[in-house]
């Protein structure tokens, strides 16, 4: 009220006229006749204050162009306060730029309300639905972890939970199948999960995701569609997804929900690998790996390697001294 009869007439009378605000680039070159355009926002609430960093624009050099572009954002913030509070109401509110376009700059920092950065969940979970949003703020990185936030990925997290039900569906028909399922299948299924058992106890959720994006993609290219495979998915991408694997849990069968399943037992006999990589090393230096079968003995190993010739070229006029077999790990050659 005390500043009320400064205001322009069109404001103090309640005028629905057209509000302009101006906003102009500082100008050090400029004389001490040249007023700066009025800034009707804060004049009509009384905020014509410089900030802290506007103040200190004033001590900065010429070259400090970054901090110059952050204070100009700074003093420039995004408040319409007049009309926030009520002085002015005017839905064709429009913003004129003087001397050129004013960029304005960018920052990472938390979600707050006084910063106009949140972002409303309900919005994505009506774009994307609440499982893509779960799934997204876990992979966004460990949990104890501050992330910023960027939509760019989400679109592949929903990607992913639109390929993993496609697993059960031929275009729109069932195509879940009671076929026994074959050493690829049973590999790919224990390994993820002996990864997500793991991941859950370090509360690793983003490396857990990551493993079933792996897993759902070698499945894909199986063609797999195995109840003996799929069911034990959808009870360990329930904690994740929910909606999703309850859905896909009823379609299975189950009249119960997928809440009470027990979790899918981890068999190492299905996850280990055929072959074993074996480093050589010659006098207790690396020199070249192998792959040799998980079941080859120690002699095995030793004659396999013997016969190669890159362990002649590393030989040349020596003598082999030692051959040491750890069966599974590593293999050195001693030579003098």
């Amino acid at each position: 009220e005390r500043r009320r009869h400064e205001l322009p007439e069109e404001l103090r009378l309640g005028r629905q006229a057209p509000l302009v605000v101006r906003i102009a680039k500082r100008d050090d070159t400029a004389g001490d006749g040249d007023e700066p355009p009025v800034n009707l926002r804060r004049d009509a609430v009384g905020l014509n204050r410089r900030t802290a960093r506007a103040e200190r624009e004033d001590r900065i050099g010429e070259d400090d162009a970054q901090e110059k572009r952050q204070t100009a954002a700074a003093r420039n913030r995004h408040r319409v306060d007049a009309a926030r509070i009520g002085l002015v109401h005017h839905a064709d509110a429009a913003v004129e730029l003087e001397n050129g376009p004013y960029v304005c700059g960018w920052a990472i920092e938390k979600m707050s309300k006084s910063m106009y950065n949140v972002v409303n969940p309900d919005l994505v979970c009506d774009t994307y639905g609440a499982d893509t949003l779960r799934l997204y703020e876990m992979f966004l990185g460990p949990v104890e972890q501050s992330k910023p936030w960027d939509t760019k990925g989400i679109d592949g997290v929903n990607r992913f939970l639109k390929k993993f039900w496609r697993l059960f569906f031929d275009r729109d028909n069932w195509s879940v199948s009671d076929e026994k399922a074959d050493a690829k299948e049973l590999k790919i299924l224990h390994k993820l999960i002996g990864k997500v058992r793991s991941d859950i106890e370090q509360f690793s959720y983003n490396t857990s995701i990551a493993a079933f994006m792996v897993a759902v993609g070698d499945l894909t290219a199986l063609k797999c569609n195995k109840r003996e495979i799929l069911e034990p998915m959808v009870i360990l991408l329930s904690p994740f997804a929910p909606h999703i694997c309850e859905e896909l849990y009823h379609m299975l069968g189950h009249t119960d929900s997928v809440t009470y399943a027990a979790f899918p037992e981890f068999i190492e006999e299905f996850a280990r690998e055929d072959n074993v990589t074996y480093p050589v090393q010659f006098n207790g230096k690396m020199r070249f790996t192998v792959e040799l079968p998980r079941s080859a003995s120690p002699a095995e190993v030793e004659e396999s390697i013997r016969a190669m010739e890159q362990t002649a070229r590393y030989v040349a006029d020596k003598q082999i001294v030692k051959f040491i077999v750890v069966p599974g790990r590593i293999v050195n050659i001693v030579i003098k």
